[in-house]
């Protein structure tokens, strides 16, 4: 009896060792079990903006233009949208009222942050956007809506989770003046995000201003219009360390700063 009984306890230590565990689940070292989860990097992939497509922009109106990504989007991909945007009034929302893909879409409340400008503008304001379902392989644009008539840019990423997911984990947000832009600290809970951060700054020359990234981030794009300038950058993490959307202009001014942080 007790050498059957043995028996039978290395076999199932066998199956939970190499991942099959008890009635063919993943177990210990299997695909579903204990610390599992996507797993890989979350990878920046191509960037639609101004600089691509004058359309990606508001353009002092409630309706954006369609912003169309430059190149056909890979299957399974993920679409992060942020928009920057000044007004004369305040309390600008927006959504996305199409896109060719017909994609599932979600607002993120922790990247939204509004100013009151009182050089310039009543308001300027960031905010992103995810999609909450994949890309097709195939041409993407997309469009929003606004609340009030807005003026400033559109920015589409589309990224690639290598172990076939990306989650939205936060937003971080922040609002100051001066010339060096941050947001509230903000940690992923994994290895391998990718986090995005775009500012917008009312810089009061009518003229746009240089923006350096922080450091081990990638521009995206800068450019401005006006008496408001803006840009984007990203950041990809192998290990997961406090992060704050860092950007320098070369003109002081009344600023909006937000990041969002994707996991695999």
């Amino acid at each position: 009896m007790r050498f059957r009984v043995a028996i039978a306890w290395l076999i199932l230590a066998n199956g939970l060792i190499s991942g099959q565990g008890i009635g063919g689940k993943a177990g210990i070292g299997g695909k579903a079990g204990l610390g599992s989860g996507g797993g890989g990097t979350v990878t920046f992939v191509q960037i639609a903006d101004a600089g691509t497509n004058a359309n990606c922009a508001w353009d002092g109106r409630t309706d954006s233009n369609p912003c169309p990504l430059p190149n056909n989007t890979a299957a399974g991909n993920t679409i992060i949208g942020c928009v920057g945007w000044n007004a004369g009034s305040t309390g600008a929302t927006f959504s996305i009222t199409s896109d060719t893909q017909s994609l599932s879409w979600s607002v993120d409340s922790a990247t939204r942050k509004v100013a009151d400008s009182t050089t310039d503008y009543t308001e300027i304001g960031v905010q992103c956007f995810h999609s909450t379902t994949t890309t097709s392989a195939g041409a993407e644009t997309v469009t929003l809506q606004s609340s009030v008539d807005l003026a400033g840019p559109i920015f589409l990423y589309e990224i690639h989770g290598s172990g076939g997911t990306v989650t939205y984990q936060t937003g971080g947000v922040g609002t100051g003046s001066g010339t060096s832009q941050s947001t509230a600290s903000v940690t992923p809970t994994q290895n391998g995000a990718l986090i995005i951060a775009i500012s917008v700054i009312d810089d009061g020359t009518g003229s746009s201003t240089t923006y350096t990234q922080g450091s081990g981030w990638t521009l995206g794009y800068s450019n401005g219009g006006g008496d408001m300038s803006w840009a984007t950058q990203y950041l990809q993490q192998a290990t997961a360390a406090g992060v704050t959307g860092p950007f320098t202009t070369g003109i002081t001014g009344t600023w909006v700063d937000s990041q969002t942080v994707l996991i695999p």
